[in-house]
């Protein structure tokens, strides 16, 4: 708020939370700003555990109750922290440290609520203290890799690999992340390791470039290090490191936390990623609470189906209609489609009968070390496809429905008759309407190499250009010139659907 309406309107509404949580204190509860936008209170006597209950509820729900601040109605949340002496029976600091950890412990939970210290609770810190020291210190003496693990396309070719990375413990041996994982979006390690990744994963790449394997690798990048400001100079850099990678050959792959921290910084780096050729993956799609908005406002080139769902698609409906919901949303919007966690055959061509484009898991590889993917691609071979296997499911023909209403739309909007359909009149609009999304998408990926795909591309950015000219008449009041291109429009568009139709029917 402070960024939107100035620190005068953000004091005025600590302010204004500070009085109405002081109309629930009783005499000798002390209420005491510790900093920022963090309070601590001290309520002595306390009856019962119930009575505690009872009170941080009706705090949160005091604080939840919109303020007027300089006119605008503005509502927050709050996350309480809390330890009980003699129950914790510690000197003040560490009493404060104990509700401080109750308190983060409560906004990891997901905030609006209130968090007891315990013994367990303590021992969890520790054991993330611990976690965090262990990564730091690996980091340091170089103990950090990274393992790749094949993707692979639905026509079996080995075109990407994801990068994930391990710890070498002198005394544990090999592990995975996640053994420390939360410690990967540490504040003081996220970047550094971020940095990691980046350099590593590009070094690897352009050694395989060099060799003759040119495969698109898949980072992770944690939400800390994603939103840092300093995010596109650590890619940047990475990137100058290593220029025979070529850019568009290295793929980040972000989770469901970026967006849902920060939906406007997210959209802004992402879309900066694609500025500099480098594509974006949408990684555990579908397990978030936004996923569908993700589609809709974030660039992304790939979305990666959680292997929750794909685990139990043969067995679960549920799961098999989620799924398929995701592949044919996806496939419209001409986004590649990644299923996790594909670990039998059977999996494999369901998926691949459903129209999903890519699939990874152990029904493949497991994640291998760099030196051992050369000769794993070179023995790959990829499952023959049953004889009596079904054509993928078809999303075309919405798409071409939407496309000719488009055009109708269009040419009554000529005639003054409604107003233009959106993505028609931009100077990019043919990469962004229906049809278009799918020739870049799904299109290219299944008729990309036939003869007729790229006099179908060419006859559709013709058919924008003719709007465009359209419209330019119709500003300049020239109704006659301005129909007439509409014609010329209609005719192109007639000559488009019959060849697609023709394209695609000689697909086997």
């Amino acid at each position: 708020m402070n960024d939107r309406l100035g620190h005068t309107a953000g004091d005025q509404l600590l302010q204004a939370v500070v009085q109405r949580l002081q109309g629930y204190l009783r005499a000798g509860d002390t209420l005491a700003r510790m900093g920022g936008d963090e309070f601590g209170l001290i309520l002595p006597g306390l009856n019962s555990v119930e009575y505690l209950e009872t009170l941080c509820n009706r705090l949160l729900a005091t604080i939840r109750e919109p303020l007027d601040i300089q006119g605008e109605a503005i509502s927050v949340s709050g996350s309480i922290g809390v330890t009980l002496y003699p129950l914790d029976d510690n000197d003040s600091r560490t009493l404060i440290q104990h509700a401080d950890m109750a308190l983060y412990a409560a906004k990891d939970a997901g905030r609006d609520r209130w968090h007891l210290h315990t013994l367990a609770l303590n021992e969890a810190v520790q054991a993330e203290v611990e976690m965090r020291a262990m990564l730091e210190q690996a980091l340091n003496d170089k103990r950090l890799m990274l393992h790749y693990q094949p993707i692979v396309s639905s026509t079996g070719e080995i075109m990407s690999v994801e990068a994930l990375i391990r710890l070498q413990h002198p005394e544990q041996g090999l592990l995975s992340p996640a053994v420390f994982f939360s410690a990967l979006d540490h504040p003081r390690l996220a970047r550094p390791v971020g940095r990691f990744v980046l350099e590593t994963a590009l070094r690897q790449g352009a050694i395989w470039q060099e060799a003759g394997l040119p495969l698109r690798i898949s980072v992770n990048i944690s939400t800390r290090h994603l939103l840092d400001a300093r995010f596109l100079d650590d890619l940047r850099e990475a990137m100058a490191k290593y220029p025979d990678m070529p850019p568009n050959q290295l793929e980040i792959e972000i989770t469901e936390s970026a967006p849902l921290s920060d939906m406007a910084g997210a959209r802004m780096q992402l879309r900066i990623c694609n500025q500099l050729g480098v594509h974006v993956a949408l990684d555990d799609f579908g397990t978030g609470n936004a996923s569908l908005t993700y589609l809709q406002q974030l660039h992304a080139q790939s979305i990666k189906i959680d292997q929750g769902f794909v685990r139990d698609i043969i067995n679960d409906p549920k799961d098999l209609a989620i799924v398929a919901a995701v592949i044919t949303a996806s496939r419209m919007l001409g986004i590649k489609v990644i299923a996790e966690g594909v670990e039998t055959a059977e999996h494999a061509t369901l998926l691949t009968k459903m129209g999903c484009s890519h699939l990874q898991g152990y029904f493949f590889s497991r994640p291998l070390s760099p030196e051992a993917i050369p000769a794993w691609v070179t023995r790959f071979r990829p499952t023959p496809r049953s004889e009596d296997a079904l054509p993928p499911m078809d999303v075309l023909s919405p798409i071409l429905e939407g496309h000719l209403l488009r055009v109708q739309m269009f040419l009554r909007a000529l005639r003054h008759q409604n107003p233009f359909p959106a993505h028609t009149l931009e100077a990019d609009a043919e990469d962004f309407c229906h049809l278009g999304r799918w020739l870049r998408g799904e299109g290219l990926f299944n008729f990309g190499q036939s003869p007729d795909f790229a006099g179908i591309v060419t006859r559709h950015e013709r058919i924008h250009q003719l709007a465009r000219e359209a419209k330019s008449f119709l500003d300049e009041e020239d109704d006659e010139a301005a129909l007439y291109q509409g014609h010329l429009l209609e005719l192109e568009n007639r000559l488009l659907v019959a060849e697609l139709l023709a394209m695609t029917r000689k697909l086997p």
